[in-house]
């Protein structure tokens, strides 16, 4: 996080890229413990990435609450928490162009009607 603070990136962005990082690490420490391990070895080596990911999974989803409550994230901090899990405050383009204005001249709109394979 403190790198992504001096790259003074947006308040939302930090802590997505916090969330990515440490789910991340996570995963390639599984990995490595599977590649690395067999037999009993392999069963106890999985067990610190699991309970290391266990205890992260509570820890980021405490700081993404707190987060969320002072105002670091899209979601406004006095929507209810029920909302806030379901629904998307990503914020969409303006310019987002639909089919019918890409495809104005008929000779150019793709046709799957249109079956070559038949003759």
């Amino acid at each position: 996080t403190v790198l992504v603070t001096l790259s003074k990136l947006p308040l939302p962005e930090r802590l997505t890229t916090a969330v990515e990082c440490c789910y991340q690490n996570t995963g390639i420490a599984t990995s490595a413990a599977i590649s690395l391990f067999s037999g009993d070895d392999l069963q106890q080596a999985a067990r610190v990435p699991f309970v290391y990911g266990l205890a992260e999974a509570i820890f980021i989803g405490l700081f993404l609450i707190i987060g969320w409550k002072l105002g670091w994230s899209k979601a406004p901090k006095d929507e209810k928490c029920c909302k806030v899990l379901v629904k998307s405050y990503e914020i969409e383009s303006t310019s987002r162009v639909e089919d019918d204005e890409v495809f104005d001249n008929e000779d150019v709109r793709p046709d799957d009607d249109d079956d070559d394979d038949d003759d």
